[in-house]
């Protein structure tokens, strides 16, 4: 065993020793404790055994609790095991309890059968029965060998000449990889995190944790500590077993100054509470009249929050619904005007470098925009005169554009369920003291937040399916096109006009844009082409705004 342990005498000093009135007063103190529940709401000592996974975990336990717990199975190593050792006249017996993490209240296990075995050569084979039964009944019809839970067996041995003890059995921890490495970790990192815990087998720098040697017979290669072994007060399964009863002994004394203070701080807390959620329910008429209550100051949070009139929510950024709204479609705007910039930018300044008109086809086309939308027009050619587009031209133009549209759009609806779940939770805690009506209200509301988040992105694939189009209803949409239309003759007409300094006085800029028009009446399919890309940026410009 490891070195932290403190002297046998040092403990003794402390009147902390196995056989004392005091030392048992005690521990039969903290064992009400967890018995009647305590533990959920503060922290208790406990004894807790932690490792890897086939590490002879369960070797000690059986050893330290005299229960034939199987070594070689997997069954107790799915659940937490909690093993209490309580002294207790009369006959030995067990009791079993199941410990569901969303259940108020623990199930107990019928086992009447195996205490009639309890001390016969026929229990160990009738324990290990029990177990699996227990299994059974935890996991239900999962068969997967691997599965863990955070679900609790408790275990009661009563025995008149037993002490009180409890020891929690972790399952054990497994490499990164294994598929229920997280859950081994976050079971663990639960009982561990007690500041009142004294653990086996886990590394720590606080003196709290009893290190041991198991599994001697088979030698780890490369181990050093082996030559600590000649030193009989720390060998043997009665010397851990009396060396674990005082480390635990010694931290109950430290806690139990605390824990009076601790409980009753609790205790006060939660009368306020009970104050506050006036008389008990127990007709429709009161409970409709409090769910009426409930949903009416739901309702007017919630209304607040959408309003943006945050007086009544001021402490919680979170309920501020109007804001994240806000801020996730500024996000979404700001992102969609960005792609689509890249992909169909404004016709740059000097597209037309040269005066000859007969260049001028391939100088437009030279454009990476007004290129792509000439092939796209090419390769949908039908019953359409020269001068008009295949209704399919801006089908397929949109259906490229909805790639990164939709991601973004995605995103921001992903981003604003987070932001109205996160809500929910804050109003409904203004809402109601009443936890069990808070827990089951806010699981409500996420449902019907989940609903309407899979027709959102329904609705949303629905818009970026293949037979979408670009439509509008804006009236501004015919104005704009022909604005921005107009708009591009001019620049194409000063960008000719710049090419002759000299003679700007001569040709003027109306005079060029005639010119350009012109051309553009001869050439159909280029300008087909343009007003093509004006109406996609105009319906993306009136979309963004």
């Amino acid at each position: 065993m490891g070195d932290n342990i403190a002297p046998e005498d040092e403990m003794n000093e402390a009147g902390i020793g196995l056989g004392d009135q005091d030392t048992l007063n005690r521990l039969q103190f903290i064992e009400r404790l967890h018995a009647i529940g305590v533990a959920r709401y503060t922290d208790l000592p406990q004894l807790v055994v932690v490792g890897d996974q086939n590490s002879g975990k369960s070797s000690v336990l059986q050893a330290i609790t005299q229960l034939p717990f199987p070594v070689n199975d997997t069954v107790c190593t799915r659940f937490a095991t909690e093993v209490s050792l309580r002294r207790s006249p009369g006959l030995e017996s067990l009791e079993l309890l199941i410990k569901r993490t969303a259940a108020q209240e623990s199930e107990r296990f019928d086992v009447s059968e195996y205490n009639s075995a309890f001390g016969s050569p026929e229990f160990k084979t009738q324990f290990g029965n029990m177990l699996a039964r227990a299994s059974d009944n935890i996991f239900g019809p999962r068969v997967n060998s691997t599965d863990l839970t955070e679900t609790t067996l408790h275990i009661t041995v009563n025995t008149p000449t037993q002490i009180n003890l409890t020891i929690v059995d972790l399952p054990g921890l497994v490499s990164a990889s294994h598929s229920s490495s997280q859950m081994a970790r976050t079971l663990v990192s639960r009982h561990i995190e007690n500041p009142r815990s004294t653990i086996l087998n886990i590394p720590d720098r606080e003196n709290r944790v009893i290190g041991f040697i198991n599994k001697c017979d088979r030698k780890q290669e490369g181990a050093d500590h082996w030559g600590e072994l000649n030193q009989p007060t720390k060998l043997g399964i009665s010397n851990l077993r009396s060396a674990l009863t005082r480390m635990h002994n010694a931290q109950i004394a430290r806690a139990i100054p605390l824990l009076s203070p601790e409980i009753k701080e609790r205790l006060e807390s939660c009368k306020t509470r009970r104050a506050q959620l006036r008389q008990p329910r127990t007709t429709q008429r009161e409970q409709r009249g409090c769910m009426i209550e409930l949903a009416s100051s739901f309702t007017k949070l919630s209304t607040d929050a959408l309003d943006g009139h945050y007086h009544n929510i001021q402490d919680y950024p979170l309920a501020r619904i109007r804001k994240s709204v806000r801020d996730s479609l500024d996000g979404f705007q700001g992102r969609v005007q960005r792609t689509f910039d890249n992909i169909v930018p404004e016709l740059p300044n000097n597209i037309l470098t040269s005066l000859d008109e007969n260049s001028w086809r391939n100088l437009m086309l030279a454009d990476r925009s007004l290129r792509d939308i000439h092939c796209v027009r090419q390769e949908n050619r039908g019953r359409e005169f020269p001068d008009e587009v295949n209704q399919n031209v801006l089908r397929v133009l949109w259906a490229a554009e909805i790639v990164p549209w939709f991601g973004v759009a995605t995103s921001c609806i992903d981003n604003m369920v987070g932001h109205l779940q996160s809500s929910i939770n804050v109003l409904m805690q203004q809402a109601t003291l009443d936890d069990e009506l808070r827990t089951k209200s806010t699981q409500w509301l996420s449902e019907v937040l989940q609903d309407t988040t899979k027709l959102t992105h329904e609705e949303l694939s629905q818009l970026a399916g293949d037979d979408s189009h670009i439509w509008t209803l804006s009236p501004r949409y015919m104005t704009l096109s022909r604005a921005m239309y107009n708009k591009y003759i001019t620049n194409i007409a000063r960008d000719l006009v710049s090419l002759t300094p000299d003679r700007a006085a001569t040709i003027s800029e109306r005079e060029r844009e005639n010119q350009v028009k012109l051309w553009l009446s001869n050439n159909k399919d280029v300008d087909a082409v343009s007003e093509t890309h004006v109406r996609l940026r105009v319906y993306y410009d009136i979309a963004s705004k």
